[in-house]
């Protein structure tokens, strides 16, 4: 795996903590060339990571990113789309900013960094995009509703935009997580709940974040359309398509009607 990613030249946003953190982190080590673009700078140096500032909401920002990169070596080899942000509570209690603050993350900064960086892979004529969905992405994910709007967007795009590309020599990749050690559920936009009571409602447990890396980084390797871990969310997955009703009625909604028992 080493060899794979030695010498790569790797955007990562999002990588200032968290599971982006990580791999960057991971790559380094490897001997790849890593551009955390991020708002915030992480709370300390990196070694062999270079910081690059960025709103993926904006497309012009992440445009001179990329340009940033190109004069320095020419090319891009992977690009990994990880910054998000999470967001906890029902529908009925998030109003149209926390949807759209989601949204213009989740979604609109994955199609910002796809575009710009599979107009660029057809030139070079190589490159892989990896963009980060989520176990939200693959089944009915109530309490967390604009997140799971976006990760479907997020899969979708990844999924069809895997299919044109391969024509042109241009590798995508959807990565669909459960849930991992992370900064995004206290960083969440939060309805009624807190940091506590949403770690408290997860019925899995919460992969650690090296682990997850090994996951992603395999994936990349051997070039996977969508990369799913742990075991109980591709379980999860399959049972919801098997019997959609069971779930729904003895999973999904005991956990909602749990949450509105437990509203702050």
């Amino acid at each position: 795996m080493q060899k794979f990613f030695q010498d790569k030249v790797i955007l990562i946003t999002g990588a200032s903590s968290g599971i982006g953190r990580a791999l960057s982190e991971k790559l380094a080590q490897m001997g790849a060339i890593i551009y955390n673009a991020d708002l915030q700078k992480p709370s300390q140096n990196l070694p062999n990571i270079i910081f690059l500032p960025l709103d993926v909401r904006n497309f012009e920002q992440f445009q001179a990113v990329f340009q940033e990169i190109l004069q320095k070596h020419n090319r891009i080899d992977i690009l990994i789309n990880n910054a998000g942000i999470g967001v906890a509570g029902e529908a009925q209690d998030l109003d149209l900013s926390a949807w759209q603050k989601v949204i213009d993350t989740n979604l609109w900064g994955v199609i910002h960094g796809s575009k710009i960086a599979y107009d660029l892979m057809i030139k070079q004529g190589f490159g892989h995009i990896v963009n980060m969905a989520s176990m939200s992405a693959l089944i009915s994910f109530p309490l967390a509703i604009p997140y799971a709007t976006a990760k479907h967007g997020v899969l979708g795009l990844s999924k069809s935009l895997r299919v044109e590309g391969a024509g042109f020599g241009v590798k995508v990749t959807a990565i669909c997580p459960g849930f991992v050690e992370s900064a995004l559920y206290d960083n969440a936009i939060k309805s009624h709940t807190d940091t506590q009571k949403i770690k408290s409602t997860i019925p899995f447990p919460i992969l650690r974040t090296e682990k997850a890396v090994q996951y992603i980084l395999k994936g990349i390797v051997k070039n996977k359309g969508v990369v799913i871990f742990p075991f109980y969310t591709r379980l999860t997955m399959w049972l919801e398509r098997l019997f959609p009703n069971l779930v729904s009625k003895f999973v999904l909604q005991k956990a909602v009607k749990d949450f509105r028992k437990n509203k702050i």
